[in-house]
């Protein structure tokens, strides 16, 4: 099949990176894959393989892609198109419409939308979902990436539940071990080093780090740690200021935006997701992978689903500075966590993408 996969911007963000990982899979089933962005801009420019047909409409803002994604319909055809996150979503629904062509919507939704809208810091925001509702139905499969995902999904837009298909994503590939094993240079991570506390994700309100700042910090009598966020984002002044408040600064490193995350989690002791919601954190599994122990937020929506009610990790409440200390002095002093029986192993591209398959093939292509 012809399929374009539609992202506002090839960003270093999660969702990002499983389109990127779902579109390479695809291609390597067969499929021509037309990867169409509103803007190039984004740190993954680099990860796109040539075999890709790289589309940039060159649009400022995703909802001034619309009519370019419309004219790349009518102009180039595809079987179907699969897209992520509610502001690109509308935009490829709307956009299919106009063009009046014959291509299959697939929307993917990689976020738990009720706490998006409670935590949304514009009116749009807030509102966006009565849109959703709207546009949402008329798209002809509807993807979500965890069950807790899909639940709430269901509920908000009203829309049954047996018309929404979740799909975990295609998190867990062989190079995803082969750059777990590359050395790091770094002096934090030699053979003497101190225990690190490893974190990653952007920078923002939804990832709750200053939360682990505070719990860190009242770590540092009982280990020697150091704590290592991996991210970049509107937050990071505030971080900074906030782990000089608490006398951390020096125990603290945020490299900003990394190529590879996992050399990260295969030297660290510990692997915090201190998140007040996601869809399925990404991280979370990639560290299962990479064999570090993991400290997670029962948040919505996936930590729960991931490590199925703590088997494999330990869940804490959302904003619970104290528990998250006192877990992480536990796993600190504890052994390795035994992942002899894969827990990460429902998460492997291979399964994904057979999924997707599955999902394409029962499509009305003409």
């Amino acid at each position: 099949m012809h399929i374009a996969i539609v992202l506002s911007s090839l960003r270093g963000g999660g969702a990002e990176r499983v389109m990127l990982t779902t579109a390479i899979g695809l291609h390597q089933r067969g499929h021509q894959i037309d990867l169409v962005v509103s803007n190039l801009s984004g740190a993954y420019r680099s990860s796109v393989p040539s075999a890709l047909e790289l589309i940039d409409l060159k649009a400022p803002r995703v909802i001034k892609s619309t009519l370019k994604l419309s004219r790349y319909f009518r102009r180039s055809k595809p079987d179907c198109v699969i897209s992520a996150l509610p502001h690109i979503n509308l935009v490829t629904i709307f956009a299919a419409l106009i063009s009046r062509s014959n291509t299959q919507v697939v929307l993917t939704e990689h976020n738990t939308l009720s706490q998006s809208i409670r935590n949304a810091s514009t009116l749009k925001g807030r509102y966006l979902h009565l849109l959703m509702r709207l546009l949402y139905p008329i798209s002809n499969r509807i993807v979500a990436v965890s069950k807790g995902v899909a639940d709430d999904l269901s509920l908000v837009l009203r829309i049954p539940r047996n018309r929404i298909t979740v799909i975990y994503n295609p998190v867990v590939t062989p190079k995803l071990f082969e750059q777990a094993r590359k050395p790091l240079n770094h002096p934090w991570f030699n053979s003497s080093a101190p225990n690190i506390v490893l974190a990653a994700g952007r920078l923002t309100y939804a990832k709750n780090f200053p939360s682990l700042l505070r719990a860190f910090s009242k770590t540092k009598d009982e280990h020697d740690s150091r704590l290592v966020i991996l991210g970049e984002g509107e937050d990071r002044a505030k971080l900074t200021e906030l782990a000089t408040q608490l006398g951390i600064e020096n125990r603290l490193f945020i490299p900003g935006f990394v190529d590879n995350p996992y050399q990260y989690m295969n030297h660290s002791k510990v692997f915090v997701l201190c998140s007040r919601w996601e869809g399925l954190p990404t991280v979370l599994i990639e560290a299962l992978a990479c064999g570090v122990k993991v400290i997670s937020t029962n948040c919505p929506s996936g930590p729960e689903e991931i490590l199925e009610n703590g088997r494999w990790g330990t869940l804490i409440p959302v904003e619970d500075d104290d528990a998250l200390a006192k877990s992480l002095i536990d796993s600190l002093k504890s052994c390795p966590q035994d992942y002899s029986s894969a827990p990460w192993s429902r998460f492997c591209s291979s399964k994904s993408i057979d999924q997707y398959d599955k999902l394409l093939e029962s499509l009305d292509v003409i």
